[in-house]
């Protein structure tokens, strides 16, 4: 017989309930998850090991601003929670897709709001795009609190993904709907007439950008005298609980980058049925 998947529990040690409908992890989600993020973990455990890996560099829990940028998605909010419960100070960088649209403004105010801690200042960012998993294994499906029919995440990427698949969409931004026109038109320049296979790539494609527009933000608004790390990747709901797939992990410690080694993080375990 297989193990059992142990209840995730929170970085402070209470449970981490995921705010859609909990239904028991089946086979066919694990199996599903495990084929494309194979490196799956469970959210709470997660937090908990970004914290201690930085903490050996002095980053403190009141001596550290974290900037968040997840969807704004309401189901998204367990990533938020946990964070929040290691750094109370966290600046929000939510958008559609986890589109990271502070932009220059916006990164220049949360870096001035960083404590400084013997002429130094640390900041986290985490950078998480977001995807379902049904108890059938479809990508894309979920099951929300108080509706009777299935839904679906990120709402955004998918919309986006049948527009990309359909050819040709817009790269005009819409004044009406201005997140998401925006997130059009940069993942059309970067996927340069690519269309993504399906939901998991496009998501992973959307997370790359996000990276590559938060290093941006960051050379150009960080002072020299602030370390920080990035964690980036996918947040994964499962059935069950929230998971997260971490891609990217580095600290930035006196103006040299180092990879970071996240340890005691607990993997998504595969039920039996």
């Amino acid at each position: 017989m297989g193990s059992s998947p142990s209840k995730p529990t929170s970085a402070g040690g209470q449970s981490s309930a995921t705010l859609l409908n909990p239904k028991p992890l089946t086979k066919a989600a694990a199996e599903a998850v495990k084929a494309v993020f194979p490196g799956a973990v469970e959210l709470p455990s997660f937090v908990k090991a970004t914290h201690t890996a930085v903490a050996p560099h002095h980053f403190t829990p009141d001596g550290t601003l974290a900037c968040v940028c997840i969807c704004r998605d309401e189901i998204c909010r367990p990533l938020m929670s946990e964070v929040v419960g290691v750094y109370p100070l966290t600046f929000e960088f939510t958008g559609l897709g986890a589109t990271l649209l502070v932009g220059k403004t916006g990164m220049g105010a949360a870096l001035h709001h960083c404590p400084e801690v013997n002429g130094k200042e640390f900041a986290v960012f985490y950078v998480f795009p977001h995807i379902a998993i049904s108890s059938e294994g479809h990508w894309g499906g979920c099951s929300r609190r108080g509706r009777e029919a299935e839904s679906q995440a990120c709402g955004a990427l998918v919309g986006l993904l049948k527009q990309l698949q359909g050819g040709s969409p817009s790269t005009d931004i819409d004044k009406n709907d201005v997140e998401f026109s925006y997130l059009r038109q940069m993942m059309v320049e970067r996927l340069a007439g690519k269309s993504p296979a399906d939901l998991p790539n496009l998501t992973i494609e959307a997370q790359k950008l996000n990276v590559a527009t938060l290093q941006a933000l960051i050379k150009g608004a960080a002072p020299e005298h602030m370390d920080f790390a990035v964690f980036a990747g996918v947040q994964i709901h499962a059935p069950n609980a929230d998971y997260i797939a971490p891609l990217v992990h580095y600290a930035v410690i006196h103006g040299k980058e180092h990879p970071l080694k996240l340890e005691g993080m607990v993997e998504m375990v595969v039920p039996d049925s």
